[in-house]
């Protein structure tokens, strides 16, 4: 990993696409998308298996990973390179911090598979009283489940409604699309 100072960080954000490398043809100039932090190198075995996640070549550049935010610039910079696969076009009527939101929500889904999925009626303890946190009991109440018991910290992370509520900045960073060659 690049040593702090090297990339500036921001790994959930979207944007608008200003610049295309010469090869792309999914996306063009002003198109509104969405990021995904990171896609794998999509080479190495985890890769291949379908565990991008945990991609054996994690930030190798060399080896064909990025990691937007945690290894290169990212969404508090005023310009990202992305490549093409980690970006979502994103639909007409739909915000930037909303689709934040929905792709950050990957990750509290991500990890209810791995733990072996959920049963509806169930309930779900919620640790932790981050966004993601907060993400996963909203979706732990949306699914109907049992019970929602939230972390002791934050009382509120049950019964919030709207995670995109309050939001203390606005996700509009610039976003550019490389090559498929990164």
């Amino acid at each position: 990993m690049p040593a702090y100072g090297e990339f500036i960080f921001g790994h959930e954000y979207a944007g608008d696409i200003v610049a295309v490398g010469r090869t792309v043809d999914e996306f063009q100039i002003g198109d509104r998308v969405v990021v995904e932090a990171h896609m794998g190198c999509r080479r190495c075995e985890n890769c291949i298996r379908g565990q991008y996640t945990a991609c054996l070549n994690y930030g190798n550049m060399k080896r064909g990973h990025r990691a937007n935010g945690f290894t290169t610039n990212g969404g508090l910079a005023e310009y990202a390179v992305n490549h093409v696969n980690t970006l979502y076009r994103m639909p007409d009527g739909v915000s930037y911090e909303e689709a934040s939101v929905v792709m950050t929500s990957g990750s509290p889904l991500f990890g209810l598979e791995n733990a072996g999925g959920y049963f509806a009626g169930e309930t779900v303890a919620v640790l932790g009283p981050g966004p993601i946190g907060i993400l996963s009991a909203v979706m732990a109440k949306l699914a109907e489940n049992g019970g929602v018991v939230p972390d002791s910290r934050p009382r509120w992370a049950a019964s919030h409604t709207s995670p995109t509520e309050g939001s203390p900045r606005r996700s509009t960073c610039r976003c550019r699309s490389t090559s498929r060659s990164c």
